[in-house]
């Protein structure tokens, strides 16, 4: 199923790629990609490995953007 705001976005809109993307919904889906920066990520990690062994995730957080 198609998320909501996509079909707001049709709606709203007119778009006929968008109404095109809604009607092949299932097929297109599996080409999307996440896209995310390499040091947003490693942040991120950084923030989960925290959190799972108890440690302070600001800690975590700062010293995975510093690299």
């Amino acid at each position: 199923m198609a998320p909501r705001h996509a079909a707001r976005h049709e709606e709203e809109t007119g778009s006929t790629v968008a109404a095109g993307l809604l009607e092949r919904w299932r097929a297109e889906v599996r080409r999307f990609r996440k896209v995310m920066p390499r040091d947003y990520k490693r942040v991120l990690e950084a923030a989960r490995i925290a959190e799972e062994s108890g440690q302070d995730i600001d800690e975590a957080i700062m010293a995975a953007a510093h690299g």
